[in-house]
C-alpha cells in the first residue's frame, strides 16, 4: 500500500485542485515547504499526495538521528531543496484509482488544457493517461478498469508471471527496447 507520495508542479495549487476533484479529497497547504499543497484523502488509510514546486527536490539531511526533534525537517532526516532547474521529464509515474469514469476523466484533463487519453496496457487493462505540466504521468484507473487490473495482479498471477519472467532471456543491449540516441555518422 502506498500511503503517499510527492510530486512536483509548475502550479501546485491548480495541480492540487485537479488531483484532489480525481481523488475525492481536499487540498491544504504542505507546511515544510513554502508554495506547496497537499491533496488529504479522508479514507482512514492517510492517504495524501505532496504538490510541491516544480524544482523542489528532497535530498537526504546530514548526521546522525538524534532525539525527538522540536522542529521540522530535523538536520539529519529528509530536506526539501531547490533545484537550479526542474527535470524535463519526471522518471517516476503513478497508478491510481478513481472513482470518476473514463468521460469525467478526459473533460477534467481537457479542462485543465492536459494531454489526456485512454490507453491499453497489452490487452489486460485500460488506463486514462494524464500529462501533468507534459512531464508527469498519472495513469488514472476508473472502476471497470481497476476490478481488470486487481483481477490481473492476484498474488497467485503474479507467482505465474514472475515465474515466467524468470525464465525469459534479457534482451541483447542494457535495456534493447529504450531508445537510444543514434551513433554519429564519420565523414
Amino acid at each position: 500500500m502506498i500511503a503517499h507520495f510527492s510530486m512536483s508542479a509548475r502550479d501546485p495549487q491548480a495541480t492540487a485542485a485537479l488531483l484532489a476533484r480525481l481523488m475525492g479529497g481536499s487540498v491544504v497547504p504542505f507546511a515544510p515547504v513554502p508554495g506547496a499543497c497537499a491533496v488529504v484523502i479522508l479514507d482512514g488509510q492517510g492517504t495524501m499526495v505532496e504538490v510541491l514546486p516544480e524544482a523542489t527536490v528532497i535530498e537526504p539531511g546530514t548526521g546522525q538521528a538524534g532525539p525527538k526533534a522540536e522542529f521540522y525537517p530535523a538536520p539529519w532526516a529528509a530536506q526539501f531543496t531547490q533545484a537550479r532547474r526542474a527535470p524535463e521529464h519526471a522518471p517516476f509515474h503513478v497508478a491510481i484509482a478513481t472513482q470518476c469514469s473514463t468521460e469525467e476523466v478526459l473533460a477534467i484533463g481537457e479542462e485543465a488544457g492536459l494531454r489526456t487519453l485512454v490507453c491499453n496496457r497489452g490487452g489486460q487493462f485500460d488506463v486514462v493517461e494524464m500529462w501533468l505540466d507534459d512531464r508527469f504521468m498519472i495513469e488514472w484507473l476508473v472502476p471497470a478498469e481497476l476490478a481488470r487490473y486487481r483481477a490481473l495482479f492476484t498474488p497467485e498471477a503474479m507467482r505465474a508471471m514472475m515465474e515466467q519472467i524468470r525464465g525469459m532471456t534479457a534482451p541483447t543491449g542494457a535495456q534493447a527496447n529504450l531508445q537510444q540516441p543514434e551513433p554519429a555518422l564519420a565523414d
